[in-house]
């Protein structure tokens, strides 16, 4: 029995080694996440959820994978290339969510992906939303965003193109939320020594993005930057900041605004009511209110 204990202990510290190889001893906690977008927006204490969330400073106009970027193609499936500088953490990891008041809102989660997004179909199109909170990836996967407005549809044949927010389809009233034929291509695999601790969606099958685009789609690889900043392509490479994040529960943001003090965002046109999915999540240790220290939940 203790022969097999030492060789379990030596295949976990083997395999975390190789972890650590892999992101150069990188590991992060949410507190760099607090730390690295305060610049960039605002965080605030969201009741309905008991924990912190960041609002972006982008702009009335500002969507979750709608705005300053683009898909391009890997051996993970489709990837969102962000043009922010803070990009490299609210598309590839956490959740996107829409509140009437202030507008999109992200929660900071634990496992990397090339996007966490629901992806669709609707007569010439592909469309994508961003996943909201508690919505996990699983092989009966069918949940549908809790509006049309969350959806960004392009035409089929300009998916994937430098320049696809120039034909994306505005004001889409025929997509309606329920005729949108859910893509469930699911990644739950491994790519070399990467672990996949969640499964993500891929996206749309790239055969067919070749056939509709009438281009060749050579997949980029996926390379380790070192920096958290906006993914750089080079020579079909991409250098993403992604190092997994430790679990540890001090961690709150240095400056934090009370829910009721943000300024509302515009409201969109034809929008329909949302958060009707909101309801009290507690994966990991929830924050107390600003200005105390967290506390774990009692068991």
């Amino acid at each position: 029995n203790m022969r097999k204990i030492i060789l379990l202990l030596s295949i976990i510290a083997v395999l975390q080694f190789k972890a650590e190889a892999q992101h150069g001893g990188n590991y992060i906690s949410f507190q760099t996440f607090y730390d690295q977008l305060s610049p960039y927006g605002i965080w605030v204490y969201y009741p309905p959820f008991g924990e912190y969330v960041w609002a972006p400073n982008a702009g009335r106009h500002f969507k979750p994978y709608g705005t300053n970027g683009r898909w391009v193609y890997t051996h993970y499936g489709w990837t969102w290339i962000s043009n922010y500088r803070w990009g490299w953490a609210p598309f590839h990891y956490g959740r996107w969510f829409y509140d009437d008041w202030r507008g999109w809102l992200w929660l900071p989660g634990y496992d990397w992906a090339p996007a966490w997004v629901a992806w669709g179909s609707q007569g010439g199109n592909y469309g994508w939303a961003p996943l909201g909170p508690n919505i996990t990836i699983n092989i009966n996967f069918g949940w549908r965003p809790p509006s049309q407005m969350w959806w960004t549809f392009v035409p089929r044949n300009r998916f994937g193109s430098n320049n696809w927010q120039q034909h994306a389809v505005r004001n889409n009233t025929t997509a309606v939320n329920n005729n949108i034929t859910i893509i469930n291509n699911i990644y739950n695999g491994r790519q070399g020594s990467d672990r996949v601790s969640s499964p993500w969606m891929r996206g749309p099958e790239v055969g067919q993005v070749e056939r509709e685009t009438r281009t060749r789609i050579r997949p980029m690889e996926i390379v380790n930057s070192s920096q958290p900043d906006a993914g750089r392509v080079s020579n079909n490479k991409i250098a993403i900041y992604r190092p997994p994040v430790d679990k540890r529960p001090e961690a709150r943001p240095g400056k934090i605004e009370t829910f009721d003090k943000l300024r509302p965002v515009s409201k969109l046109p034809e929008k329909e009511p949302e958060n009707n999915f909101v309801r009290p999540v507690a994966p990991r240790p929830r924050p107390t209110q600003p200005g105390t220290r967290p506390v774990n939940p009692a068991p």
